[in-house]
């Protein structure tokens, strides 16, 4: 086994580290994608330690070197706990090392299902793949997107012959080419690291600063706008325009539908416009400026009385006069309340995008047009003022339902393939 280890001096991301739980940066080379019948040739991780950058790589020199490989990366994984940070090592570099720890008999097992022990770069940054217009996501995608330039010019595939011809000639120039190309991986997956704060933004890593009346964005409707502070600088701007969703979870539009305003209809605008830049994110979302309905979910328990157009519960409801009350239905068991709304994004998880809706769907009072619609609002009062702790979970809800919108129209907001180097 050969082992080369290099150091770097560490930049900005140094203080992130040191500031956060430290992210073990890996990638293998093997020879071919079947575990059982492959080699392992090459692993290589990238870790920050006294501020400098690290690399080290372990090779397998001579086809049989991968026990002693495999022991050196154990050693060092315990050495160094900090999670995992692979580029797709969720479906492959992970499920690979650990059959391979199976196959020669050592009792290890790394964890690709637990964030605290595994980060997979390419799973984080898929959903935006489809808003930059990149229609494979590799991760010299990503580099290109960001200007990162590589001397290596070669991928996984084609290493395997120069690894077997390597193995014949036992030629330097061979032996820097295999390991040039896993330490721009590890080099590269490092300089990809301001990408996720894209996912993060998602997550509700932001600080919400203040929110503004606006009707430019919806000529024809009343809008806020919504000021955040992003808790990290994304390394490009985003910007999607206005999207209309169908809240039955079916294909969105990029055109109005007719009658998305109308009463009773399950299409909303999903918020008109989404802005992102370096470290601020604004949000249009429509409001409704009128009376809505709290639906009661029992209704056999309920009276409705239609001269008041309420529902109420028929312990107090059978002390009113029999000639002023009729036996609530699912349609009529309600109150009404006027006030300014907010939309509320429910769909299913798509493309990666999970909604959580949950955290909030049991605290605040939802309101609906009619019975059966899909589309439920939120009082603006009750969610800014009455629980400030759901407007994070609330806001992040609403920016997953304009990306998922964005998706599903398959218009690209930006050509990642014009950047140049």
């Amino acid at each position: 086994m050969l082992t080369r280890h290099y150091h770097f001096p560490a930049d900005e991301l140094w203080e992130q580290q040191r500031q956060n739980k430290p992210i073990i940066f890996l990638d293998i080379e093997t020879t071919g994608l079947q575990r059982d019948t492959t080699i392992l040739y090459l692993i290589g991780c990238g870790y920050f330690e006294q501020k400098e950058y690290h690399i080290i790589q372990w090779f397998n020199d001579d086809a049989i070197s991968e026990p002693a490989m495999l022991l050196s990366f154990q050693d060092f994984a315990i050495r160094h706990p900090g999670p995992l940070l692979t580029f797709n090592g969720e479906n492959f570099d992970i499920p690979y090392l650990n059959r391979h720890y199976e196959l020669n008999g050592i009792p290890c097992r790394l964890d690709a299902s637990d964030s605290s022990k595994s980060l997979d770069m390419y799973k984080l940054l898929k959903p935006f793949q489809h808003l930059f217009g990149m229609p494979h996501g590799r991760q010299k995608d990503w580099e290109h997107f960001l200007n990162i330039h590589r001397e290596d010019r070669y991928n996984g595939g084609q290493l395997i012959g120069i690894y077997k011809e390597y193995l014949r000639k036992k030629d330097d120039v061979l032996l820097d080419t295999l390991l040039l190309h896993n330490m721009e991986d590890i080099r590269g997956m490092e300089r990809l690291l301001p990408l996720l704060s894209y996912p993060a933004m998602m997550e509700g890593h932001f600080t919400f600063q203040k929110i503004c009346a606006n009707s430019s964005s919806f000529p024809s409707e009343q809008s806020i706008v919504v000021s955040c502070r992003l808790e990290n600088i994304l390394p490009v701007p985003l910007h999607i325009p206005a999207v209309y969703l169908q809240a039955n979870d079916s294909k969105a539009t990029s055109s109005r539908p007719a009658d998305a305003g109308a009463a009773g209809s399950n299409l909303i605008a999903i918020a008109g416009v989404l802005d992102a830049k370096e470290d601020m994110l604004y949000l249009t979302i429509p409001v409704m400026d009128g009376s809505l309905k709290y639906f009661y979910p029992d209704y056999r328990n309920y009276y409705y009385l239609p001269e008041e157009d309420r529902a109420i519960h028929k312990s107090v409801g059978c002390y009113v006069d029999k000639n002023h009350r009729i036996a609530a239905t699912a349609s009529t068991c309600y109150i009404r309340k006027s006030g300014l709304f907010l939309p509320v994004v429910f769909q299913k998880n798509y493309k990666g995008v999970a909604m959580h809706g949950e955290k909030y769907q049991n605290i605040l009072t939802f309101y609906k047009i009619n019975h059966k619609d899909k589309v439920s609002y939120i009082e603006a009062e009750e969610l800014f003022h009455g629980h400030p702790d759901m407007i994070t979970p609330y806001l992040s809800d609403w920016m997953k339902g304009i990306l998922m919108a964005a998706i599903r129209q398959s218009v690209p907001i930006c050509d990642y393939s014009e950047r140049q180097y």
